[in-house]
């Protein structure tokens, strides 16, 4: 048995047509057929049932069974023959909650990217309790979360802070230096960054007085059509916003809690060098992050 024949049965699966799956192999009609009876005889059974003036063809009992080794067999050779492809080049995983790979730290990717081509960098996207049972199982090498947590054999590592901002239409009635007292609970846009946050905002808008509530602020937009509608968001949020939407950021009359980001990995793990890269100009670019609160 070879991997051409493996092709070969494949292809005929799929198509269920022997003249189009020679096609897709560009291969002739006779040649395919001759490397599935070949494989028939090599392994002792048929596989596919061919009828008289058809130009289909059907799995037998056999050959439905035959599939999923094939299946299996097909994706380890596409995985072997990307070993050479991939030698020379490191794989990424790293998990953060909604917003943080886009707004917070979407120029330090942009940069990242451009400086290491042979680094694959995979970024995800849920929820703090997911990131940490990702990083965890090792699905995820690092993780960024804003609601930290313990837990056994992860190290949780504050690295962060934002300040909050008030976003809303350019002809909304609010202004800087607003208290948020002054702010009309049945016109905001919520979203519950962390458990702190949630109890300082009940504070000042209780019983959910809220108009909507979303999950991330990607569909923001959905709702500032009206000047009265507002939100609170961290500032590479607000910024984010403003320069694409022309939206107006007000500062808060009274100090309102930062939003923390933390970095979170597996203890006594072995460092990929792609980590260690990462972390290394994460921390410097955190460290030497261009002041937001000047654009705004």
């Amino acid at each position: 048995m070879d991997f051409s024949s493996i092709g070969a049965f494949l292809a005929i699966a799929q198509y269920r047509n022997i003249s189009k799956a020679a096609a897709s192999l560009y291969l002739s009609q006779s040649n395919l057929s001759a490397r599935i009876s070949k494989l028939e005889k090599e392994i002792g059974y048929q596989l596919f049932m061919r009828q008289r003036g058809k130009h289909t063809v059907e799995l037998t009992p056999k050959g439905q069974q035959f599939m999923e080794y094939a299946k299996q067999i097909s994706n380890a050779l596409v995985e072997i023959e990307n070993l050479a492809i991939e030698q020379d080049r490191q794989f990424l995983s790293v998990g953060a909650n909604a917003g943080i790979h886009q707004f917070t730290l979407n120029a330090f990717y942009q940069d990242f990217i451009a400086n290491h081509p042979k680094i694959c960098l995979g970024l995800h996207t849920y929820h703090s309790s997911d990131i940490y049972n990702y990083v965890n199982s090792g699905r995820f090498e690092l993780g960024i979360v804003s609601n930290a947590k313990k837990m056994l054999d992860i190290s949780t590592t504050l690295i962060y802070e934002e300040p909050l901002f008030i976003v809303a239409n350019h002809d909304s009635p609010y202004y800087n230096g607003i208290m948020p007292e002054q702010l009309p609970g049945n016109h905001e846009i919520f979203m519950a960054y962390t458990q702190d946050y949630i109890a300082w905002h009940e504070q000042y808008w209780p019983d959910r007085q809220y108009f909507a509530r979303l999950s991330d602020a990607f569909d923001l937009p959905t709702f500032f059509n009206d000047p009265n509608k507002w939100a609170l968001v961290s500032l590479s949020t607000a910024v984010y916003f403003a320069d694409r939407f022309n939206w107006s950021v007000f500062r808060p009359g009274r100090e309102m809690p930062n939003i923390r980001y933390y970095l979170i990995e597996k203890t006594n793990k072995y460092r990929s060098e792609a980590a260690k890269i990462y972390k290394q100009e994460l921390f410097e670019f955190l460290e030497h992050d261009i002041n937001l609160i000047s654009k705004v």
